[in-house]
């Protein structure tokens, strides 16, 4: 399966970002994609505050630990955290089950990226792979 990301391609990062046209950070569009996939009772990044593991793992939705690799992630819309435990810096969803695509938005290239999974495997600080199990 497969979702249509070309458009979020080339977004500018913003920090706290929420608008796709003036800008959004890695959180705020990976709920974006979430909700344009239709899960439903994900809250909003800004509802969880502050980092993106709280967002995921200590806020109010239910997220399944699928591992700690990157190959954990299988389905579309499974994500990435990266960082270090109680710090995560990063999150990345699976956009492209075939290809294995993820789709981030990099503070380092300053815009939203498409990377594939042999890339995002390279990054040594994956805290794990999680999957929604919301309504």
């Amino acid at each position: 399966m497969k979702f249509d990301y070309a458009g979020l391609i080339g977004i500018p990062y913003v920090r706290g970002g929420w608008d796709p046209e003036t800008g959004l950070d890695c959180r705020t569009l990976a709920f974006l994609v979430a909700h344009r996939l239709g899960f439903q009772g994900i809250p909003a990044p800004h509802q969880a505050e502050e980092a993106c593991l709280q967002w995921v793992v200590m806020g109010e939705a239910p997220w399944e630990l699928l591992g700690c690799a990157v190959c954990d992630a299988r389905k579309l819309g499974d994500v990435i955290l990266t960082g270090s435990p109680g710090a995560a810096a990063g999150v990345l969803i699976l956009v492209d089950e075939g290809e294995r695509i993820f789709l981030t938005a990099s503070l380092q290239r300053g815009r939203v990226v498409a990377m594939h999974s042999r890339i995002v495997e390279r990054v040594e600080s994956v805290i794990g792979a999680y999957r929604w199990v919301g309504t």
